[in-house]
């Protein structure tokens, strides 16, 4: 009989004189199921419940639980009478920790855990899984020793090649899993209880026909509207702004225009090319590799090609004795019925034929035209000839110059960037300015008078001339005046360091700092108005029943008319925001949205087509099945939040800090 203590599905079976593997039946009896552990990932409810879920109850909703001393003096965590050693929780914990380590490919230390938020997660797997435990056994639920042997027997993770079940593979896949035998029998147990009492919850739950309708009729509702597109006036349509004005528009908006806290940087730029350019390579360097590797500038000579094959030597002798006597190869070809593809080899240089003897025939002959003897090839006796010739080609020297230049200079960037690095950093060391290592090292320095958080100048405008701004500004804000920083790796291999010379904090911008931008501002909020205007009087027209072909007539506008369109789709000329809209209003309704390049979409609601319903739809599957998931979830966490509250959760709080490596918790 398989024995187990009462923490059933905690992995703390007890072991019996007689071992697991001996009493497991070697035939397949029942349903199957497998440990969530060694499917991590997969999508099921176990794995869905207990990872995202039951953390919420031991987290989030503040349980009662009481950190005492426990029942035992190996006692770490108690669920009512559910117990669960400081062994059992040290090997689940471990066991937790390796597979998450595996979905990181690294081993994750205590402190990437706690982090992470796996810590308080695997606690609460555990604490949940006793509770579910606990509950099952008040309820008196049990599963037999027989329905246990048939979950783990018909698992197809135990099956062999024949598709029976197979010891040896149970033993492997629970060897590379940290599992002995019975703790994997006590865990299958508790998860067979915990889907029992899952299917006595939730089991069947289906969403209301209500909600189905409504899914229904939002996903496939069809609308027809009309519409037309008013795009805002040019800002050079609008007049500048007197001074007066302009001054009078800039008071009311001081603060928008306010200047950020900058920094005052030098930088110093170390890159491939900066370091070393193609005019730093010597022609004859580069002539010097261009000979080196004549290959790479030689296109070969390629031939198209033509080959008659033969299964006998003898039938390829006869055929090239008709040749001779004046028979043309494309008679030959359609006497044989063959088809182009069956001759036909391209046109190729000799490296590309795979018969070594057919590409020498093929490249011997002279001219196109001409026709081999029989060839004795590797697979078939053939017949070769040629239609046409392309020459070896050489790129002059003079055209592979610049190219062959920039490549000597990218190699010899690598090498002069290691060196120009350990230079600076012995000159920063003996804390040398940046004016003077740039000087001794003939490096450009660049001064930034001001980048501020956005990457921006002193006039709001982009950092030019100067790789990686907005990397850049993060780093020079996390930086302060003094200090040495670490130079920026940059994507092209190359360096950036940067000083920072001066903090500017927020100031206000005089009306001459700002006065192009805020004539721009002027002349757009103008034009803003307009459009709003504009639009306002035009819906306006067709509330009080104006048609909407005259409205647009008189407005200059083209009216379009959109074919049948859902929720999901974006008909031509509407923008995803006037499609919601239209969505928004019932029939014969008027409404405006925004439209691209900020113009205004006027629309007017011209007919709703209600799908039918169909509960058993397609469409509708999905949606339903998500919202029966959700609502499982639901009463799921509800179950255990009143389950953990009525049977009280109790945690030796020194063994589980000392196992899991965290801070004491607090008292709840």
């Amino acid at each position: 009989m398989i024995r187990a203590s009462s923490a059933d599905g905690l992995g703390s079976a007890r072991r019996v004189p007689t071992s697991t593997a001996e009493r497991l039946p070697p035939k397949n009896t029942g349903c199957k199921f497998m440990l969530d552990v060694l499917r991590r990932g997969a999508n099921s409810w176990a794995s869905k419940f207990i990872l995202g879920l039951i953390i919420l109850s031991f987290v989030a909703f503040g349980v009662t639980t009481r950190l005492t001393g426990g029942s035992g003096a190996d006692s770490a965590i108690q669920v009512g009478s559910t117990e669960i050693t400081a062994g059992d929780l040290q090997t689940r914990f471990r066991r937790e920790m390796d597979a998450y380590s595996a979905q990181a490919g690294h081993p994750l230390s205590r402190q990437e855990a706690n982090a992470f938020g796996l810590t308080n997660r695997i606690l609460a797997d555990i604490i949940g899984s006793a509770t579910f435990s606990e509950s099952a056994r008040r309820l008196g639920l049990g599963v037999s020793d027989d329905a246990v042997r048939r979950l783990i027997t018909e698992d197809p993770a135990f099956k062999g090649a024949n598709g029976q079940y197979d010891r040896n593979i149970l033993r492997r896949v629970l060897y590379s899993n940290n599992y002995s035998e019975d703790a994997y029998v006590a865990e299958s147990r508790g998860q067979a209880l915990l889907q029992q009492l899952q299917n006595a919850l939730v089991g069947g739950l289906k969403p209301p026909t209500a909600m189905l309708q409504m899914l229904n009729q939002y996903s496939l509702e069809e609308r027809v509207v009309q519409f037309v597109s008013i795009q805002p006036a040019p800002l050079s349509s609008v007049a500048d702004p007197d001074q007066a004005d302009l001054a009078k528009f800039f008071d009311a908006r001081k603060a928008a225009f306010k200047a950020p806290e900058s920094r005052k940087l030098q930088v110093i730029l170390v890159d491939p090319t900066t370091v070393s350019t193609a005019d730093d390579v010597s022609d004859a360097d580069a002539k010097a590799a261009y000979d080196q590797d004549a290959a790479k500038y030689t296109t070969p000579e390629k031939r198209h090609v033509l080959q008659l094959p033969f299964d006998t030597k003898q039938a390829a002798e006869a055929a090239a004795k008709r040749l001779a006597e004046g028979t043309s190869f494309d008679a030959l070809v359609a006497e044989m019925k063959l088809k182009p593809e069956d001759i036909d080899l391209g046109t190729v240089d000799a490296k590309s034929i795979l018969d070594p003897a057919v590409a020498e025939a093929a490249f011997k002959l002279a001219k196109p035209g001409d026709v081999s003897g029989v060839v004795a090839g590797k697979f078939r006796n053939v017949i070769v000839t040629v239609k046409e010739i392309v020459p070896e080609t050489k790129t002059p020297f003079d055209q592979a110059k610049e190219a062959i230049k920039q490549a000597l200079a990218a190699d010899r960037a690598d090498a002069t960037i290691k060196t120009v690095l350990k230079q600076i950093e012995s000159m920063r060391d003996e804390r040398a300015s940046f004016a003077d290592i740039a000087a001794k090292l003939k490096l450009d320095l660049k001064t930034i008078d001001a980048i501020d958080r956005d990457g921006k100048d002193g006039a709001g405008k982009p950092i030019q001339g100067v790789p990686e701004v907005a990397k850049l500004a993060k780093a020079a804000f996390d930086s302060d005046v003094g200090n040495q920083n670490e130079a920026m790796v940059l994507d092209n291999g190359g360096y950036l360091f940067y000083d920072v010379v001066e903090v500017k904090p927020p100031h206000d911008r005089t009306l001459d700092d700002v006065k192009d931008e805020l004539i721009t501002r002027w002349k757009d909020e103008r034009v803003r108005a307009q459009l709003a205007i504009k639009t306002t009087v035009l819906v306006t027209r067709l509330e009080k029943g104006e048609a909407f072909e005259d409205v647009a007539k008189s407005a200059g506008l083209e009216l379009k008319t959109t074919d049948p369109f859902k929720r999901s789709d974006t008909p031509a000329g509407l923008t995803p925001a006037a499609v919601a809209a239209a969505f928004g209003f019932a029939e014969g309704s008027v409404t405006t949205s925004l439209g691209e390049n900020d113009g205004r979409i006027i629309m007017k609601v011209k007919s709703v087509t209600e799908p039918p319903f169909f509960a058993e739809a397609e469409s509708l599957q999905r949606p339903a099945a998500e919202f029966s998931a959700s609502l499982r979830v639901s009463l799921q966490n509800q179950y255990l939040r009143l389950q953990q509250s009525e049977i009280g959760v109790r945690a030796n709080q020194k063994i589980v800090s000392q196992i899991v490596g965290e801070t004491e918790p607090q008292n709840n």
